[in-house]
């Protein structure tokens, strides 16, 4: 006699593990060759990358952690894209920063009369002093924007 719910028996069993959650290991071979599995290779060098995700069961409590586990994933990218963002905002802010002070710096080694304008709007030319004091400035200025 056969038993016509032997399949669905058998899902449910499949499905009836309890939650588990291995670690991923990232192994570097012999001749350089990348793995990544469940278990440590045996040879080569390898190191934890992260969690698998855990196994699906019957029980209701697992779609929560499921759940959670997909939203813990979805929180630690959404994090790395802001700081992504966030890096290249900086670097973009320190590119301007530079290149504004490159072209001060340049500005005041062309040569010539310089001058500058008082609070009353009228120009005052500077010194051979104040001039080479504002290029030392100036310098040090590029120099602390462009690293």
């Amino acid at each position: 006699m056969r038993i016509p719910y032997m399949p669905l028996v058998a899902a449910s069993l499949l499905c009836s593990s309890s939650l588990a959650s291995a670690q991923i290991y990232k192994c570097v071979g012999p001749g350089g060759n990348v793995q990544f599995s469940e278990a440590p290779a045996a040879s080569g060098k390898c190191e934890i990358v992260g969690e698998s995700a855990p196994t699906p069961s019957s029980d209701s409590g697992s779609d929560e952690s499921l759940r959670s586990y997909v939203h813990k994933l979805d929180e630690e990218h959404a994090q790395e894209d802001r700081d992504k963002a966030k890096a290249t905002e900086l670097a973009a802010q320190k590119k301007a920063r530079c290149s504004q002070a490159t072209r001060h710096s340049a500005f005041l080694e062309s040569g010539g009369r310089m001058f500058a304008t008082d609070e009353k709007g009228e120009r005052t030319y500077l010194s051979d002093q104040e001039l080479e004091q504002r290029r030392e400035a100036a310098k040090q200025q590029m120099e602390s924007a462009c690293q």
